[in-house]
């Protein structure tokens, strides 16, 4: 009863006739229609809101398929099928029947969805021989996620009906002459205004991203860092037939609508607002790295192994990095810390074959690539520093003094060691120690002078500090390496033009 009720605030305090609080329903929403109906069946006004949930029900299904299962929503518990979008934070999901998931199954039958053969995979296995054309997201994630569970077909088909009965909802706002961007803006309508999908507090999703990256969990608490809540809209787009493309910038990921030419962005961290993309280029990133559904399924475990490295549980990140690598195979990224992860369980062997495949085979996306595979094979760093130059630092001033502490250590072990004296200097950074950082950063460049982002932080902190002349000089060698690759970044256009208005740049070096 609480659930119905909440269903229908404010109008469940109106205490008006019976026929104005019907008329006052959204004629649109099957939720509140099926509410009133649970709640006054035997009413003239319950039964015309069964008959309208019924309709929006149907609404898109095609006259030529016929749905088996009858539409006896009095034999249904309608509180049950409404719980599938609508709990509360302390109430667990509702035990759906064999009947309650047949109904959703037959009355979503038409679904796009339902012509993938990934829809049908019954063990992760399937999922390697399949196309990504073929791969149903949500199904693909579930599998996974659930591959030791004892009630393993239960869940899935619970969190597939919710998924589905979620995309009814969205259909019913919509017309058959629907076009795709319709769809997207009835789509952010309901997962972030109706729904009120959110990105969690810095001080949740720090702490168990895992909780907040795969599908069942960013469902059920309706939390979700960038590539859970991409999951879910990606799996509500597959049943819509909405074609999307999926991107990811470095440790980001977005999905954007391409209808001829006209490119909608899909930010599903800020409630799906649209931005410009090169918003999302750095001063190192030069384009944007696009990912097929089946990469999508390696990302979310590939999130999973970020997630026991920084727990220190070596061999569980291995694994997840191994189930990444079968679904995105040829990714430089995922074989350099899946050979870290090797490491530092102690298979030397291995773990240097998949580091020397990394740096064979770099990102096309970026102008300088990750040095610590070079200095690890120089010598310059050892398992030991691999850990603390990964090790995560949460939004606590402690947090970060340690890892400073812990790299300080190591740099006077390892002096020629870049990657070193780099992470130390994002520490002091992020400690306001912009002095400290300099120092290091000028000392990186003794040892590597390809990397645009040194150049550009010892640009911002020189101007900082009023060396004007010294912020030109690394600005102009950033710019010169940025120029090498055809990039010209947004963010070194506003540190020339800021830099500008402080001094006009000189004609000759100083430096």
């Amino acid at each position: 009863m609480r659930l119905l009720i909440f269903l229908l605030l404010p109008l469940a305090c109106f205490a008006g006739p019976l026929s104005t609080v019907y008329h006052s329903l959204d004629p649109l929403s099957i939720r509140q229609q099926l509410a009133f109906y649970s709640l006054y069946p035997e009413t003239s006004e319950g039964k015309r809101a069964k008959a309208r949930a019924l309709i929006l029900l149907t609404k898109h299904a095609p006259k030529e398929i016929h749905i088996e299962t009858p539409l006896a929503i009095p034999s249904l518990s309608v509180e049950n099928f409404l719980s599938l979008t609508h709990l509360f934070p302390e109430e667990t999901a509702a035990n759906m029947s064999p009947d309650d998931i047949a109904l959703i199954d037959s009355l979503c039958s038409y679904f796009p969805n339902r012509s993938l053969p990934g829809h049908y995979a019954t063990d992760e296995k399937e999922l390697d021989a399949l196309s990504s054309e073929d791969i149903d997201l949500a199904r693909s994630i579930l599998l996974i996620e659930y591959k030791d569970e004892p009630e393993r077909a239960q869940k899935i088909a619970r969190y597939e009906a919710s998924l589905d009965f979620m995309a009814l909802e969205v259909l019913a706002r919509l017309s058959k002459s629907s076009t795709p961007i319709d769809k997207v803006h009835a789509l952010n309508e309901y997962i972030f205004h109706e729904l009120k999908f959110r990105f969690p507090p810095h001080s949740l999703w720090a702490k168990d991203i895992d909780e907040y990256t795969l599908l069942p969990s960013v469902m059920d608490s309706r939390l979700g860092v960038c590539l859970g809540v991409s999951i879910l809209y990606l799996s509500l787009a597959q049943r819509l037939g909405l074609d999307l493309e999926i991107v990811t910038p470095p440790g980001h990921i977005y999905v954007r609508l391409r209808d001829h030419d006209t490119v909608t962005v899909i930010e599903t961290t800020a409630r799906g607002i649209s931005l410009p993309e090169d918003t999302y280029l750095s001063v190192n990133t030069t384009s944007l790295k696009t990912r097929t559904m089946k990469e999508v399924v390696g990302l979310a475990f590939f999130n999973q192994a970020s997630v026991a490295w920084r727990k220190g549980v070596y061999e569980k990140a291995r694994g997840n990095y191994a189930i990444a690598k079968r679904f995105v195979p040829n990714d430089s990224l995922i074989d350099e810390l899946y050979g870290y992860t090797h490491l530092l369980t102690g298979n030397k062997e291995e773990g240097e074959k998949l580091l020397r495949r990394a740096r064979k085979n770099p990102s096309t996306h970026e102008i300088y690539h990750n040095g610590i595979i070079d200095d690890y094979f120089a010598g310059n760093l050892n398992v030991e520093v691999l850990k603390a130059l990964f090790q995560e630092v949460d939004h606590k001033r402690e947090s970060i003094e340690q890892k400073r502490d812990m790299l300080r250590e190591f740099i006077h072990k390892f002096p020629k060691s870049k990657e070193l004296a780099f992470h130390l200097a994002i520490t002091y950074l992020q400690l306001g120690r912009g002095k400290e950082a300099y120092e290091l950063l000028k000392r990186y460049i003794q040892f590597e002078k390809e990397n645009p982002n040194v150049y550009y932080f010892l640009a911002s902190l020189s101007m900082e500090r009023y060396n004007f002349l010294a912020a030109w000089e690394y600005l102009t060698l950033c710019e010169s390496l940025c120029s090498k690759h055809n990039h010209f970044p947004k963010t070194l256009v506003v540190l020339r033009n800021t830099l500008q208005r402080k001094l006009p740049k000189p004609k000759k070096r100083f430096i």
